[in-house]
């Protein structure tokens, strides 16, 4: 199986500087060390603008994948403008909303709904942070890729986020691209570890005011397991008495 694709461009990128300085090292024994090193700086530079137009070259081969992927999602959520049952943003309880992506005329609308705190449940989606903070609105971000899930580390992070605005009474806008599934996930173990619930009963409770639901059986699974691993941590240590007692 060939390596991912960033591995291979940090290979090649270490090839590439193993040769220019195998190069440099031959000049020197040849010219003398004063007389390479401005040749050595030249190199130096050569090989930084090689390496740092790697990004930019991702860049424009994700530039189609991009465009696709936001004109698809402005189309659904035009289709869900025309459906009154399916919301792009709903209510799953007083003060947590999930939905799908934001565009920066959203943030005059959630701040008439009072929301305080924004969660982008995703990797590939980019927020109008900066109209989002200059509105007094709190801004977190959990990566995690369409149809997958956080790892337990975010997803606690997440949790913790929603937790303390929730307590102080606010209201949270958890979103990803759709909000069919990872916003869907991480509000389930929110109510599922917080919100004194089970998971079976959080999900049938969103998926009744938000039929469009659609979660992905890895995404299901995760709640479980994010569960679990929370109430395992949650637990008190087992304390063993010893063999041997005092007297006294």
């Amino acid at each position: 199986m060939a390596p991912p694709a960033h591995r291979r461009c940090a290979r090649r990128a270490c090839v590439v500087g193993a040769r220019a300085r195998h190069r440099l090292a031959s000049l020197a024994r040849v010219i003398g060390p004063r007389a390479a090193r401005p040749l050595a700086r030249r190199e130096r530079r050569r090989h930084e603008v090689r390496v740092r137009l790697r990004p930019a070259l991702v860049f424009l081969l994700l530039a189609p994948y991009a465009l696709v992927f936001y004109a698809f999602l402005a189309l659904r959520r035009a289709s869900a403008s025309l459906r009154p049952r399916h919301p792009w943003r709903t209510w799953v309880s007083p003060n947590l909303l999930i939905g799908g992506f934001l565009l920066p005329g959203d943030v005059v609308e959630l701040r008439r709904l009072g929301v305080r705190a924004v969660i982008n449940v995703s990797r590939e989606l980019y927020d109008p942070v900066l109209a989002l903070r200059a509105a007094g609105v709190e801004y977190l971000r959990i990566p995690c890729w369409d149809m997958c899930a956080p790892t337990l580390e975010e997803a606690a992070r997440g949790v913790a986020f929603l937790e303390r605005h929730i307590v102080a009474g606010h209201r949270v806008h958890v979103h990803c691209a759709s909000g069919v599934g990872r916003c869907v996930t991480l509000a389930l173990c929110y109510l599922a570890t917080r919100g004194g619930i089970e998971v079976g009963e959080a999900l049938a409770l969103i998926e009744r005011r938000r039929p469009r639901v659609a979660l992905r059986p890895v995404q299901r699974a995760f709640v479980d397991r994010y569960v679990a691993w929370h109430r395992a941590r949650a637990a008190p240590p087992v304390i063993t008495s010893g063999g041997g007692g005092t007297s006294g």
